[in-house]
């Protein structure tokens, strides 16, 4: 039971981290909660020291200089933004269009478009956020620590935006987004040929569904990601057949049938549960969906009223 739990455990797992991925929010949302935190403890160490501190590998400056630098710094983060995104929706559209709708998922999970949105809008944050700690007298020295950090948040997301054009005119040739997805395809491909100790493979047609089998039916509608084989040894008793009536990577209507098992198991609901319905195809289990990603760019490539027919080649 302990296995089985924490096998499904990690499988749920996965699935969270997967999303994680696929969102371009959370982890742009995490930096941005990070600068915020820096800017509050970058003031708390400054009013402490005092302004007047010298401080080993500090900039100093006066308060009116520093003003003005910060608040042009936060005005040209968040119009940046602006770009960075308009870049990334253009990029979507490309993609869309020039190999498949489907391919989109590479870009949206893109690690560092996610980090350098981050950036962005986390150094937005720690500018007008240090802001209050400017003196507002001329002469007065700024806050050391806290105008520092402003200046290396600032060169390095300069250094990211660059970083991230060259990557995202890179990640559009159809040769690295194909050796992008075939890799993924790969693990997961993979990770589904080792089977859980004690199990093996059999043909279904060697199993007919007797009269007195139940049917399970689909609790929603989706498509089926992940099948936890832990959640289901343990949701059956020994001796019982149960038959997946899908297969990961195929798109399920409510009501339809999930599994057949005979004789009729006592936790129905617990073994419909062990199947993962999501609402967007994806990778965890499906190596499918990379071919899938595969065939429909070669498909793109193969028009000569979307692309070069000897893109493929």
């Amino acid at each position: 039971m302990t296995g089985s739990g924490g096998l499904a455990w990690r499988l749920r797992l996965s699935a969270a981290r997967y999303r994680f991925k696929e969102s371009l929010f959370l982890l742009p949302a995490l930096v941005m909660l990070g600068g915020v935190l820096l800017a509050v403890g970058a003031t708390v160490i400054d009013n402490r020291l005092g302004h007047n501190a010298e401080i080993p590998w500090t900039l100093a400056m006066s308060s009116n200089a520093a003003t003005w630098l910060v608040s042009t710094v936060a005005g040209a983060m968040i119009t940046t933004v602006g770009v960075v995104f308009s870049l990334t929706v253009v990029s979507l559209q490309l993609a869309s269009n020039q190999f498949s709708p489907r391919v989109m998922r590479s870009f949206i999970r893109d690690r560092l478009s996610q980090g350098v949105i981050g950036l962005l809008v986390g150094t937005f944050f720690y500018c007008v956020l240090i802001l209050p700690s400017f003196s507002g007298e001329a002469t007065a020295p700024a806050p050391r620590i806290s105008l520092t950090i402003a200046i290396g948040l600032t060169l390095v997301t300069v250094v990211g935006i660059i970083v991230h054009l060259d990557h995202l005119a890179r990640g559009l040739q159809v040769g690295n987004l194909a050796q992008s997805i075939a890799d993924e395809g790969q693990v997961v491909a993979t990770r589904l040929g080792r089977l859980p100790a004690g199990l093996s493979t059999v043909d279904p047609e060697d199993f007919p569904a007797p009269e007195g089998a139940i049917v399970i039916p689909a609790g929603r509608s989706g498509w089926v990601s992940q099948v936890h084989m832990g959640q289901l040894l343990a949701a059956v008793s020994a001796g019982t057949v149960l038959r997946l009536e899908t297969r990961v990577g195929a798109y399920i209507h409510q009501g339809e049938p999930l599994f057949t098992a005979w004789p009729p198991p006592s936790r129905s609901q617990k073994i419909a549960g062990a199947v993962a319905i999501s609402e967007m195809r994806t990778m965890l289990q499906d190596a499918d969906f990379a071919i899938r990603q595969l065939v429909d760019i070669g498909l793109r490539a193969l028009s000569s009223a979307i692309n070069d027919p000897t893109t493929p080649r």
